[in-house]
């Protein structure tokens, strides 16, 4: 806001204060002056009254003889006689050279006078012998008989001389005053003008023009001789404006860093997913033909916890790089976070797509990375999208390659998968509906839990039951969670939702009737299982229910406890200590199946899927079952097929000693409520 207050100029702050005190010494110096004039105006009338009544006397002492005079006044006539003189008042006027008069003392009244004068007889000038009327001075001469002979003389030309002095005082006094002013004026002169241009360049320091400042400051004083303090003020500012110029570049060095920052990945030097995101919406507006490629590391984590994150850096620098390195000019390579990179190419071909990814495919099998005492070489999975036939809203877009990228996974990864068309708008929507659902966090109104029956393989009895879960799709129908827990996976919630899960069966255990007491198994993901903190909540959990624990078969994958083993490992004993059983899921898919065998003390093998359905016609198959399972009899672990859907695999089964049985010839999996019609159920 812009100040309302009056400017006063330092020189005038300087003058009037100087001025006032000039004025101040003057007018004592008058007030002293006047009374020296007033006391030499009283001494020189006094000695002037003196010196006339003594030159009357004289005067009147050469006209006496021996006789003494004697004053005699008639109607209006006064006169002085003696034995040999007469002298009338204008005689004696003429002699005296002075008016004079005659007044009766007792009724103080004027008897005669000589001249035109007759001024008002006060009683103390007739006790007193003298007065001063007006600048008119009255002399006590001669008295005679009551009658009092006064010469009058004229003192009013000595009070026009004392009124002279008076004002050529005031005059040179006055004159002493300017020339004090102007004499000071003349001395701030110079260093004011310095002051007001050193003011007037100040504003350039607020505009950044550090170097004219300077220059300004250069030219103020520069033929000044003295060191003075507008001198000295010119050199401190210019040492402060080396100081601000520096910060001021410091600021801007940050301020750059900050903006880069902004848009770039700290780790690869790429750009970050909100200017990715801004290039693209850019390139939508222009309505020009780019290509989007949306890719994922295959089995990034793996690498991460094998070889340290570290090495997990490294391989995606690598990647990175390859990147930057086969992507035209004017691509924009972004790295969106984790394991994740993504690419816009404009202007490319359906044919040039293709090449471009056999060339980065061909690439990125190049790359060699060394940790934890092997080599790494990244696999990618990617969803292409073509712009803008794929789509013109970023959200729409961006969720369509994300379902083709995860398709290439579910394919076998390390390949790439063309977006769903306009026509699979159905299927974009499923997945932009449980990605929705997955944001809010879980919420119990659409999960619940079903069970599906695991067999003894030569009683046929229930052995325990394996907990699935199962999420209400926006036609209100429970269907398998697998796009729900993909979603879960993009939004961070899938430890949260696995503790759901966890602390929902124990509650269901709790409540089971004593004659219905079986065990349950329920599954871990891999996130879950490699965080500490959510296998303390377990174990947490669990402390206090002890006897749920004993019927409690926590399963995991081959993947999760690869990717730590030792980790792995005290993971399992820490909850197996509290009563817990342990299966490794899916077994047969993973990098080393049967070193997990000897490290992991684990009560349960369960065999993949894969190997069980085409054991009635795949000899392979028998063959690796057979051998597995008595591998593990050795281990003195128990083995479960699981997706057993006839009876002629159950025979087999059976033959080859399998331990338990599961799959939709024993049962489909089915809600509480159903398979225990007797328990209340919340």
């Amino acid at each position: 806001m812009k100040s309302t207050r009056a400017v006063l100029s330092l020189r005038w702050q300087l003058l009037v204060p100087f001025f006032c005190l000039l004025l101040l010494v003057f007018s004592a110096f008058v007030a002293i002056n006047q009374g020296s004039v007033n006391k030499v105006y009283d001494g020189v009338r006094e000695r002037t009254t003196l010196y006339r009544k003594q030159v009357f006397s004289a005067e009147l002492l050469q006209q006496r003889t021996l006789s003494p005079w004697t004053l005699l006044c008639g109607e209006s006539q006064c006169r002085l006689q003696s034995a040999g003189n007469d002298l009338d008042l204008q005689a004696l006027s003429r002699l005296l050279q002075a008016d004079v008069l005659v007044v009766e003392r007792a009724g103080n009244r004027l008897l005669a006078a000589s001249g035109e004068t007759q001024p008002k007889i006060r009683a103390h000038c007739l006790s007193e012998g003298q007065c001063d009327l007006g600048g008119l001075w009255l002399v006590s001469l001669f008295e005679d008989d009551g009658k009092v002979l006064m010469a009058q003389l004229d003192g009013r030309n000595m009070l026009a001389d004392k009124n002279q002095a008076l004002v050529s005082t005031l005059v040179f006094g006055l004159g002493g005053l300017v020339v004090c002013l102007f004499i000071f004026y003349l001395l701030l002169r110079r260093p004011l003008e310095r002051l007001t241009a050193i003011s007037d360049a100040v504003p350039l320091l607020a505009k950044g023009a550090y170097e004219g400042f300077r220059a300004r400051l250069r030219t103020i004083g520069r033929h000044q001789k003295l060191l003075d303090e507008p001198t000295l003020l010119a050199q401190r500012l210019e040492e402060m404006s080396l100081q601000l110029e520096s910060m001021d570049c410091q600021h801007q060095k940050r301020a750059g860093e900050l903006q880069w920052l902004a848009s770039h990945d700290v780790l690869t030097g790429l750009v970050n997913r909100r200017q990715f995101e801004l290039e693209l919406q850019e390139l939508l507006k222009r309505q020009q033909v780019v290509s989007l490629l949306f890719m994922d590391l295959d089995n990034f984590k793996f690498v991460n916890d094998v070889a340290g994150h570290k090495v997990g850096d490294r391989l995606l620098v690598r990647v990175a790089k390859v990147l930057q390195q086969l992507m035209p000019d004017n691509a924009c390579v972004a790295r969106f976070g984790g394991d994740e990179f993504a690419v816009l190419v404009p202007g490319l071909s359906l044919g040039g797509e293709e090449s471009l990814l056999e060339r980065l495919y061909h690439a990125l099998r190049e790359v060699r990375v060394s940790g934890g005492g092997q080599l790494h070489s990244p696999s990618v999975s990617i969803g292409l999208a073509r712009l803008p036939e794929d789509g013109e809203d970023i959200d729409d877009v961006m969720a369509r390659v994300d379902m083709a990228m995860y398709k290439a996974k579910e394919q076998g990864k390390n390949r790439y998968v063309r977006a769903l068309t306009q026509e699979s708008d159905q299927e974009l929507g499923k997945h932009l509906y449980w990605l929705e659902k997955s944001k809010h966090g879980i919420n119990t109104s659409n999960l619940c839990l079903y069970f599906q029956p695991i067999v003894d393989t030569e009683s046929r009895e229930v052995a325990h039951y394996e907990t699935l879960l199962r999420a209400r799709d926006r036609d209100g129908a429970w269907v398998s969670p697998v796009e729900f827990i993909r979603a879960a996976e993009q939004t961070g919630r899938t430890t949260e939702l696995d503790l759901w899960v966890f602390r929902k069966l124990l509650d269901l255990m709790d409540k089971l009737p004593v004659d219905k007491l079986v065990r349950f198994s329920v599954n871990l993901s891999p996130k879950t299982f490699g965080e500490l903190d959510a296998i303390a909540q377990i174990a947490h959990e669990l402390q206090s229910k002890s006897e749920l624990a004993r019927r409690l078969i926590i399963e995991i994958t081959e993947t999760a406890a690869l990717t730590n083993l030792d980790q792995a490992r005290r993971s399992i004993q820490q909850l197996k200590m509290l009563g817990c059983h342990f299966a490794l899921d899916d077994f047969g898919v993973g990098y080393s199946s049967f070193h997990t065998l000897k490290t992991l003390p684990v009560d349960f093998i369960k065999i993949d899927g894969s190997f069980i359905r085409g054991l009635a016609s795949q000899h392979a198959d028998s063959i690796f079952v057979r051998a597995l399972v008595d591998i593990a009899s050795q281990f003195g672990y128990r083995t479960i097929a699981e997706f057993v859907e006839d009876e002629e695999v159950a025979e087999l089964l059976d033959i080859l000693q399998v331990s338990y049985m599961q799959g939709y010839l024993f049962g489909k999996p089915q809600p509480a409520q159903t398979l225990w019609p007797d328990m209340a159920v919340a």
